[in-house]
């Protein structure tokens, strides 16, 4: 059996940035929207109606959110989470009945229960025989970052069992999607206010092991119940990555840390848990968040965090990339694009512009080469197609009937092999500039 904190704690502070040896995966995958009936698409609830919704999203909410007590992310223990899993698939579906007029969170229901359901057989076993890290807390810390140092250490372990990372990956891109498919009902069912100022701040933070994790804050100086917190993570080539997490109640005292109390409410810190697909990017270069907040109390859409200091480490990252693309000699021109889309914001850091600047001049000279090569061999086809046109075109008065025909013929030949050859190079030209090649 494995041992770790008390699952009262973990399931509640993790919010690292894990630069681990993770296998990129996909994205969260978006997919059609499910329309709901008339009345919810018009906004038509009554209280009585939007009370009974509320009560199902946050029924579901819980499950799905990234901060779910049944992914061993979230956990130092391992074994409880496994228990919880175990209880969870042997436990009566909830009735069909139970979403019975909503379409899309019976289908976000569905589809995560079948994965836990489905998979829980050979998942339990592994996570069972999984060890876990150990780490000492530093008395001097507070301790919901030693929460976070075991958390991030239990990540690391995790990065090293295939199965377990692959699952957690799965289980994490089902939840972000389900939740993507909920949010207009979430914002439809919501009885906050619109708040034009700031309610949450999101920074980042240095464990003593110096692991990079954000964390959001509430500091509307309000407590806030049934809150949906929605982020997209961004890094500084703009790929980016949503996670939703749902926080029943967060605490808004001044001076309170993070953590859970025993009434479940979560002090005014919250760390944000990395989706498995994000931790090759991580924290630390994550440089830009987009956060939107859904409450009783107040909602708010658009608030933006910009993570400047991350920019060296995500500059770097980008940039690495970019050179072994380069010396792959392929598709030069997505590295040129990739290069000029972080290039603006590397104005403080002269020795990264220098390099950026070295890898677009490279791979320009790349695709030159491609292009001036292309465009060589397309004039001189086209010369041979004038040639071969005004041989066809000339006339021997004593030349045999049956012999001009053939000539024509044959010229007639040559010349659409060329044409189709230049049509075939013109093909190829447009691919390396659209980086297709």
């Amino acid at each position: 059996m494995s041992k770790g904190l008390a699952p009262s704690r973990a399931l509640v502070l993790w919010g690292c940035v894990l630069i681990a040896l993770l296998s990129a995966g996909a994205m969260a995958r978006q997919d059609e929207p499910v329309e709901e009936p008339p009345v919810l698409a018009e906004g038509g609830l009554t209280p009585e109606k939007r009370e009974e919704l509320r009560g199902k999203l946050f029924f579901l909410a819980e499950m799905i959110s990234m901060r779910s007590r049944y992914s061993p992310m979230n956990s130092s223990n391992v074994d409880a989470v496994a228990d919880a899993l175990e209880q969870y698939a042997q436990s009566q579906e909830v009735e069909r009945t139970s979403f019975e007029g909503y379409p899309s969170l019976q289908t976000a229901y569905r589809d995560v229960r079948a994965f836990l359901v489905g998979s829980r057989g050979a998942i339990i076993p592994a996570m069972r025989m999984m060890p876990v890290p150990v780490i000492i807390p530093d008395p001097a810390e507070y301790p919901e970052l030693a929460v976070v140092s075991v958390l991030i250490s239990m990540s690391l372990e995790i990065a090293k069992h295939g199965a377990i990372r692959d699952w957690c990956e799965e289980y994490d891109i089902k939840c972000r999607r389900s939740y993507e498919r909920i949010m207009p009902l979430v914002r439809l069912a919501a009885t906050g206010e619109p708040w034009p100022d700031p309610i949450i701040s999101i920074k980042n933070g240095f464990t003593r092991q110096e692991w990079v994790y954000l964390e959001a804050t509430n500091v509307s100086g309000r407590d806030l119940d049934n809150v949906t917190l929605a982020l997209k993570l961004e890094t500084i080539d703009g790929t980016s990555s949503k996670h939703f997490y749902f926080i029943p109640r967060w605490l808004g005292s001044p001076g309170e840390e993070g953590g859970q109390s025993e009434t479940g409410a979560h002090g005014p810190r919250y760390f944000i848990r990395i989706a498995t697909d994000w931790l090759p990017i991580g924290a630390a270069a994550t440089t830009r968040v987009t956060a939107e907040v859904v409450s009783d109390v107040f909602v708010a859409r658009n608030l933006h965090f910009d993570i400047d200091d991350h920019i060296p480490t995500a500059a770097d990252r980008a940039l690495a990339i970019a050179e072994r693309n380069l010396n792959t000699k392929q598709k030069p021109k997505l590295v040129i694009d990739a290069v000029q889309r972080i290039r603006p914001r590397l104005s403080a850091y002269a020795d990264r512009a220098s390099r950026a600047d070295a890898i677009a001049r490279a791979a320009r000279a790349e695709l030159n080469r491609h292009i001036e090569r292309i465009d060589a061999e397309v004039d001189g086809l086209l010369d041979e197609i004038t040639a071969l046109q005004q041989k066809a075109r000339d006339t021997d008065q004593s030349e045999p009937r049956d012999a001009k025909r053939k000539r024509e013929a044959e010229a007639k030949k040559e010349i659409a092999e060329r044409r189709s050859r230049v049509e075939a190079l013109r093909r190829e030209r447009a691919e390396w500039l659209s980086g297709k090649r």
